[in-house]
């Protein structure tokens, strides 16, 4: 031991010796929450301008307050709050920027003026807005990113869907969808974004095609009311018996599409 008087730089009155560990804590005891805070926070249904919002309820509360923000922000004194919410999936919406990260948290009351902790934090990003005309060469970006505002759904493990740099119609890219070793009954969805006349019977779908095999050497062209849900995707129009030796054109009129996604 060491019995030398402590310097004014050492915590606690701990001894100058190389020996041992001094540490400072500052204890704060108070009551704990009269309920849980909810749990298992998700949003689906993510739009250009809303989310739905949900989580698992902490304990048997019937209101909710909801705080959401720019990422990063501090719940106890930043973001907005929407108090009193009675029930849940939240439809978001006041409305929301487009192509804007978020995050949020949901918090339980607990009744009698009292309140739960705040949740852990959950982030969602907001949709592109719908567009018109456009067009994607996928030529923009590095393999093997998506253009911005594209997306992807695949429900076997191992299909990708993604940009690559082999033998592309344009140079450097071209978007690939790979699903080898899947079944004839799993999805491999390439998803543009939200457009904006797909049912003014004006407009039509081009682009360049080829396949790998025959064996997948067909593809559907379809819409969705949701890109997030691919239980929306409604079959339009089936191309079969693409190349597998060099790309080929394709037109898909709208002329004729009469739904509403």
């Amino acid at each position: 031991g060491d019995d030398s008087q402590p310097t004014s730089a050492q915590a606690c009155g701990a001894s100058s010796s190389s020996y041992g560990q001094a540490q400072d804590y500052f204890v704060n005891i108070t009551l704990p929450p009269s309920c849980p805070a909810p749990y298992g926070l998700g949003a689906s249904a993510i739009s250009n301008t809303g989310a739905m919002l949900n989580w698992t309820n902490g304990g048997t509360e019937t209101l909710w307050n909801v705080i959401y923000g720019a990422p990063g922000f501090d719940p106890l004194t930043e973001g907005t709050l929407i108090s009193d919410i009675a029930s849940h999936p939240y439809n978001l919406n006041p409305p929301l920027s487009a192509t804007t990260t978020y995050d949020w948290y949901v918090q339980a009351n607990c009744g009698s003026g009292s309140l739960s902790d705040w949740s852990a934090k959950h982030t969602f990003t907001t949709d592109c807005d719908p567009i018109g005309d456009f067009s994607e060469n996928f030529d923009k970006d590095a393999a093997p990113a998506l253009p911005a505002c594209w997306k992807s759904y695949k429900s076997y493990a191992y299909a990708t869907v993604t940009t690559v740099t082999s033998s592309p119609y344009s140079a450097p890219n071209c978007a690939q969808l790979y699903n080898s070793g899947g079944t004839g009954t799993d999805m491999t969805l390439l998803i543009t974004p939200a457009l904006t006349n797909a049912g003014a019977g004006t407009h039509q779908l081009t682009f360049y095609a080829k396949a790998s095999s025959v064996i997948a050497n067909s593809v559907i062209i379809g819409t969705m009311s949701d890109p997030g849900n691919p239980l929306t995707f409604t079959p339009y129009q089936t191309v079969t018996g693409l190349s597998t030796t060099g790309w080929e054109y394709y037109i898909i009129s709208f002329a004729g599409y009469t739904g509403t996604n």
